[in-house]
């Protein structure tokens, strides 16, 4: 499985050490996107147009984007509706933005700087009928852990799609990019 990101993401905890001009934009564009800003959407567009073009040129009408699940139906709709007609209309593709559905709120628990995910009330319909048979390109907006994108995957295989990549629009950094504090344990992680 391919996966692919176009920035670095700081985690809040560490922005108050950041001097870094271009790094405090590309956290306030990531937060602009997950907020719905318009033009944040639209440069999110415009990197994904390119990435796909470049990468699958005419193919790509063959594939089907796919938006991952946000934490309740109503910031789904407010990151993906918007980019899922830009990427229709541009690319000339399906986008799955219409055949899923989120019941419930997903809430991000944090304990000690461990992210934990309360989904009790949590869940996402996706409409088997629509999926089945389709390569599908997977979207986010970030990977933390890829717990989350690992299992939104597996679902999608499950009603019987085939996904081809993962893409996100940024990556958390999992260590204080100014001292490296935990830079070897995430180091050691990826090589599992």
């Amino acid at each position: 499985m391919l996966q692919h990101y176009f920035y670095q993401y700081l985690p809040y905890k560490y922005m108050f050490l950041c001097h870094d001009n271009r790094q405090k934009q590309v956290n306030n564009f990531v937060f602009a996107f997950k907020d719905g800003n318009k033009s944040a959407i639209i440069a999110t567009a415009n990197i994904l147009i390119n990435y796909l073009v470049n990468k699958y040129h005419r193919s790509i009408t063959d594939y089907t984007i796919v938006f991952a699940p946000a934490s309740s139906q109503s910031s789904y709709n407010k990151r993906f509706a918007y980019l899922a007609t830009m990427l229709e209309r541009r690319l000339q593709t399906q986008t799955s933005y219409h055949n899923l559905h989120i019941q419930g709120k997903r809430t991000a628990l944090h304990n000690g700087g461990s992210h934990i995910v309360c989904e009790d009330a949590y869940n996402v319909a996706l409409d088997e009928s629509f999926f089945k048979g389709r390569k599908c390109i997977i979207f986010d907006d970030l990977i933390t852990t890829g717990q989350t994108a690992a299992q939104f995957t597996d679902k999608v295989k499950s009603v019987g799609a085939e996904v081809v990549e993962e893409l996100f629009l940024a990556r958390t950094i999992h260590y204080n990019p100014y001292t490296f504090e935990g830079a070897i344990k995430e180091l050691n992680n990826k090589k599992q």
